[in-house]
């Protein structure tokens, strides 16, 4: 579950990131410091640690840890060139746009959903109650970005 929730944040996360930055070359939006949100980050390879994998969950663990960071390369290069087209189109073609890629985060959200469930049922009652305890938990997880350097939210 922990691994559901987090991926859904990050993916959600990556997004508000993106959209609230105000320009590409913002210094709080550098994709280079959201590395630590990469899926075999600390909090990942913690939760991994503790999950002592068999081999057969080891290979369902890393490919769907592959998927998840193909996902966000593509996602940050998706974002990258948006951003750029954006001086190009319109507002409300901006909002089209928008509309559509995140239709197209919900779709990758719901393929995260079915990987993550196919390797839950592959780990033991054990392994699914310690991936459990740490539902809700996201430390670490918005090390990547100080919310603190976002433009505030005008009222």
């Amino acid at each position: 579950m922990k691994l559901l929730l987090t991926t859904a944040l990050l993916a959600s996360l990556t997004t508000s990131v993106a959209y609230a930055c105000p320009t590409p070359d913002a210094d709080h939006c550098d994709p280079k410091k959201h590395g630590k949100m990469e899926p075999m980050s600390s909090p990942w390879q913690k939760l991994h640690d503790e999950l002592k994998l068999t081999p057969e969950q080891e290979a369902s663990w890393k490919a769907m840890q592959d998927h998840n960071r193909a996902r966000m390369e593509r996602h940050h290069k998706d974002m990258q060139e948006a951003m750029e087209q954006d001086k190009n189109l319109t507002a409300p073609q901006r909002m089209e746009r928008r509309n559509a890629m995140m239709e197209h985060q919900q779709q990758e959200r719901t393929e995260m959903t079915t990987e993550f469930k196919a390797f839950y049922e592959k780990l033991s009652p054990e392994q699914q109650k310690t991936l459990n305890s740490h539902s809700g938990r996201h430390e670490g997880m918005h090390e990547g970005c100080d919310p603190k350097r976002l433009p505030p939210i005008k009222k």
